[in-house]
């Protein structure tokens, strides 16, 4: 299934400022990036500019976030954990936006990129078991989103001031996202 960016832009940006040769080989953070790491590593394909390997990263991270999230919204699952989701979708509505105000301000057409895997390996399980295995790669992908970013806003060399400042923004609701999962699996 084919999703545009301008769609599925979302709020974790797992290594938004890094190359392609800086990921994170855990199976859990590859996870998360879906086949956007597979897009960005593919020999074949054009050497991409750094704007454009950030597009690709923000569109993997957020598709993942937003389909897995749509998944625990439609399932049998807690209350604190629906509403996370919720939070999860409302706030990937508003990222998507700011996402689509920078393409055009870098002049960056929108990618489709694939679905993640994952998600739907998530749909299979059962409402118990989903909801166990959704904290998680949850609890995952906003760690390491927020390890990259933080380092992304930092980083004196990031020639792109925008992108910067969409990382910057970006921090504080993963921040209310981290703590909200930690409030969650603390309670459960």
């Amino acid at each position: 299934m084919k999703f545009t960016l301008a769609a599925t832009a979302g709020l974790l940006v797992l290594g938004a400022c890094q190359g392609p040769g800086d990921w994170d080989s855990s199976k859990a953070s590859r996870a998360a990036f879906g086949d956007a790491v597979n897009v960005l590593q593919t020999p074949s394909e054009p050497v991409l500019t750094e704007n454009e390997r950030f597009v690709l990263q923000v569109s993997g991270s957020g598709l993942f976030e937003v389909e897995t999230s749509r998944l625990a919204v439609e399932r049998n699952v807690s209350e604190p954990v629906r509403a996370f989701a919720q939070m999860m979708l409302d706030d990937h509505a508003r990222a998507s936006q700011e996402m689509r105000d920078l393409l055009r301000r870098k002049d960056i057409a929108a990618p489709a990129v694939d679905g993640p895997a994952q998600a739907d390996e998530l749909s299979r399980l059962g409402d118990e078991e989903f909801e166990r295995a959704y904290l998680e790669v949850q609890r995952v992908s906003h760690e390491q989103a927020i390890r990259d970013l933080e380092s992304c806003v930092a980083d004196e060399q990031n020639a792109d001031a925008d992108r910067q400042a969409f990382a910057h923004r970006l921090l504080p609701f993963l921040r209310v996202h981290s703590r909200e999962l930690d409030h969650i699996r603390l309670s459960n």
